[in-house]
């Protein structure tokens, strides 16, 4: 199945889902000293003991601090906030690799914002698979 990140209701059901990939990746490129910032973010990292059998549950309080931490993420790569010793532009061009130009990330970067959102808003619990 690959990495799949989905939203679901009480009954268990998919209501959305989308791939992962930036938001599982974006960790290694933090500096140690500010990871400390983003526990949800470095927790989807690939080698985080978080994982359990290659997934990850979150509900309300823990979907509002990962909606909160892609927002600062997002600001820091956008040059919108500054944090001492951080390359923002070298975060960014880490992060988004090679592959993808800019404005693609960024659009990519947007519909996971909406999805986190819109799980957030609806109350519904998120579930990362590795």
């Amino acid at each position: 199945m690959g990495r799949w990140m989905e939203s679901i209701n009480d009954n268990g059901n998919v209501i959305d889902e989308i791939a992962p990939q930036s938001i599982i990746h974006c960790s290694r490129h933090l500096p140690k000293k500010i990871r400390y910032d983003f526990p949800i973010i470095t927790g989807l990292d690939l080698h985080s003991e978080k994982w359990i059998d290659e997934v990850q549950y979150f509900k309300n309080d823990e979907i509002s601090q990962l909606y909160s931490e892609l927002i600062r993420i997002r600001r820091l790569s956008k040059m919108e906030e500054f944090i001492s010793g951080f390359d923002n532009k070298k975060f960014l061009e880490y992060w988004k690799g090679n592959e993808m130009k800019e404005s693609e990330f960024q659009v990519e970067l947007d519909f996971l914002e909406k999805f986190i959102l819109n799980a957030m808003e609806q109350q519904l619990e998120i579930k990362i698979s590795l």
